[in-house]
């Protein structure tokens, strides 16, 4: 049961490493390892995971290794495992030695196989276009070969160009449309303030040719209208500017 969690690199001497340093499921050094609480065996945390939700055992002493499920019959409540601190093993994993299979490069302590990962000149890397769909894929050092040619590449600054210009469009947009909303609660406002809450020109139902708060050109601008709340005479041309007192 090979339950690794790297498969791009292999250790050097592997079979020189103490075996008290390795898994009892997968027979390699740990990774990540944990001890079961119910007889302190050890194995990669990834390891014991895959075979407690398969088996209720520990895999050496057999041991019932209980514990129970959340709500959601996936996390536990109670973990029958407990991660391994102790610094003198995690020292000595930290630093083995792995050859990694891309690059063929040697000696890598594994506590740098991280750093290693990403410079590594033959590990599968996309463009940095991929985000706008350029769907190249290679090794590290073919990739700045591919960006001098990638079309997707030279026109990003126009997409980003773009981009910033839409979202600045959205946002003048969200401007106009907060400051629209805020006028015609402000008419609206002025409309029911005038006439003591009947909306003259906005709920008015007749046809606008007939409609006596009609202020257009060509309608009879010097009719007059009493306001209810002041009582003064108001021309139909002035109905939204009627300041009452």
């Amino acid at each position: 049961m090979n339950t690794s969690i790297h498969f791009d690199y292999e250790y050097i001497n592997e079979d020189e490493v103490d075996d008290e340093l390795k898994c009892g499921i997968c027979k390699r050094p740990f990774e990540s390892p944990v001890s079961l609480s119910i007889c302190n065996h050890t194995f990669c945390k990834v390891c014991i995971k895959i075979w407690l939700s398969q088996n209720q055992t520990c895999p050496i002493c057999r041991q019932v290794a209980r514990h129970h499920f959340g709500r959601d019959n996936q996390s536990y409540e109670k973990s029958p495992y407990v991660p391994i601190n102790t610094r003198i093993v995690l020292n000595q994993l930290d630093r083995l030695l792995v050859r990694c299979l891309l690059c063929q490069e040697l000696n890598i302590q594994r506590c740098h196989w991280k750093n290693h990962e990403k410079r590594c000149p033959r590990r599968i890397v996309t463009c940095p276009s991929v985000d706008i769909q350029c769907p190249w894929k290679g090794p590290r050092d073919k990739l700045s070969i591919h960006l001098n040619h990638c079309t997707y590449q030279q026109i990003r600054p126009l997409i980003d160009a773009v981009k910033n210009e839409l979202i600045l469009t959205r946002t003048k947009q969200m401007e106009l449309k907060t400051k629209i909303n805020l006028l015609e609660r402000k008419v609206s406002f002025l409309c029911n303030f005038i006439n003591h809450r009947n909306i003259m020109p906005l709920n008015c139902t007749k046809p606008e040719v007939t409609c006596k708060y009609n202020s257009n050109d060509g309608f009879d601008q010097t009719h007059q209208f009493i306001c209810n709340l002041c009582n003064r005479y108001i021309f139909s041309r002035e109905i939204l500017l009627h300041d009452c007192q």
